[in-house]
């Protein structure tokens, strides 16, 4: 072991003799080298500085400027390692060869694929960065045709824009993940890596992804669906699986709802089933109001209509309230008071500031009128026959008397 140990050692000294010798040798290469390699670095540097420089100044002139900017900072980000990688990556293959480190025959491929397959891949990541851009230009004009479409809507602009830009921005985004997804197929065949196993054990992968992930996926698409078609947006007051309360967020794949008590209910999209929505575009208030039945009805639809009159004159009421009170008439005849039926249309979530408003001033209003709105009461008739009792009052003084007085 000892003889064996001797023998390594003196192989290593005679090594890194010759490699010395030869380093010495290759000295002017070696710094030659070296000064590519740093100028390589500086006019990575600059090249991506510059480019930078051009794509934000033209990014300034869009509307989503900060968006633009961090996927553009991205993207340099990305070129700039990976040219840092394959610059540091040929030089030390150069210092191998310069040394003589058995990397002629690699150098050799190296050309032979530098010839024969980088012109391809550089043709190809030319293509790729014109394909993104005609998407990007595409996707563009698809929001703005949607925009223009939709803004005949009763809706907010901001809300319409809010509500595109999430939708283009999720098909661009699967777009460009499409996109490279093929781009990177096509680079590893053409590094000369087999694509079959990868694609054979990327499709099983896939499947069973899909059978684990069959709610993931349709919580995505049931959230899309949810933002293309706006049935609701965050603020609405919704009705959601029997659950009410504000939107407070949509993403998607859940739904976060906040009711009156401050308790936040998270559904998934795919779970949903039904979707009330009480705040879409506009709002209404609906009104039964009871009162007795010896009054007259016209009077009270005329006194409920000055009400509503003087509500929309308000300086503070008037312009949450979109159309003049509606009066259906006498709905129905309850116990103990006659039922009549109205409406105010509001603009959204005002309904019931709008609602208590005109019941405060509705109950002043039967108050100066002389108007009763009656306490729940029943009448007990025993029958003409029966009639057993009888009040009679003198003055102070009332007697009961029995009519059945032998029983």
């Amino acid at each position: 072991m000892l003889m064996n140990f001797i023998g390594l050692q003196v192989t290593l000294q005679t090594y890194f003799a010759n490699l010395k010798d030869r380093a010495i040798d290759q000295l002017p290469e070696i710094g030659i080298l070296a000064g590519v390699t740093v100028l390589a670095f500086f006019l990575l540097k600059l090249i991506i500085r510059n480019v930078r420089k051009i794509m934000m100044h033209r990014a300034k002139e869009t509307e989503n400027y900060e968006e633009r900017e961090t996927q553009i900072k991205q993207l340099l980000y990305t070129f700039h390692l990976a040219g840092k990688v394959l610059i540091s990556l040929g030089a030390v293959i150069l210092l191998f060869y310069f040394l003589g480190i058995g990397f002629g025959p690699l150098i050799t491929k190296l050309k032979a694929w530098a010839i024969n397959s980088l012109p391809s891949i550089i043709l190809l990541l030319v293509i790729t960065f014109i394909v993104l851009r005609i998407l990007s230009f595409a996707v563009s004009k698809i929001k703005n045709v949607i925009i223009k479409r939709v803004q005949k809507e009763e809706e907010e602009p901001e809300e319409i824009k809010k509500r595109v830009e999430t939708l283009t921005g999720i098909i661009f985004g699967a777009g460009r993940v499409i996109i490279w997804i093929i781009v990177g197929i096509i680079l590893l065949k053409q590094i000369g890596i087999d694509i079959a196993p990868l694609l054979a054990g990327a499709g099983i992968a896939g499947l069973a992804i899909g059978f684990g992930a069959q709610e993931l996926v349709r919580d995505f698409i049931s959230g899309f669906f949810m933002l293309m078609e706006n049935q609701i947006r965050q603020g609405d007051v919704a009705i959601i699986n029997g659950t009410g309360g504000i939107v407070e967020r949509i993403e998607l794949r859940t739904t976060t709802l906040r009711d009156f008590s401050q308790v936040a209910h998270v559904f998934q999209n795919g779970k949903i089933n039904t979707i009330s929505n009480m705040t879409k575009y506009w709002s209404a208030m609906v009104f039964d109001i009871g009162v007795a039945y010896k009054e007259d009805p016209d009077h009270v639809m005329d006194v409920m209509r000055q009400v509503g009159e003087e509500m929309q004159n308000d300086s503070e009421y008037g312009p949450l309230i979109i159309e003049p009170l509606e009066i259906f008439g006498v709905d129905q005849f309850g116990d103990s008071a006659v039922v009549i039926k109205a409406r105010i249309k509001t603009k959204p979530i005002q309904q019931w500031t709008v609602g208590r408003e005109f019941k405060r001033r509705l109950k002043k209003a039967f108050d100066a009128h002389g108007i009763e709105i009656p306490f729940p009461h029943q009448t007990i008739y025993w029958g003409a026959k029966i009639d057993p009792l009888q009040v009679q009052v003198d003055g102070k003084n009332s007697e009961v008397k029995d009519a059945k007085q032998n029983t």
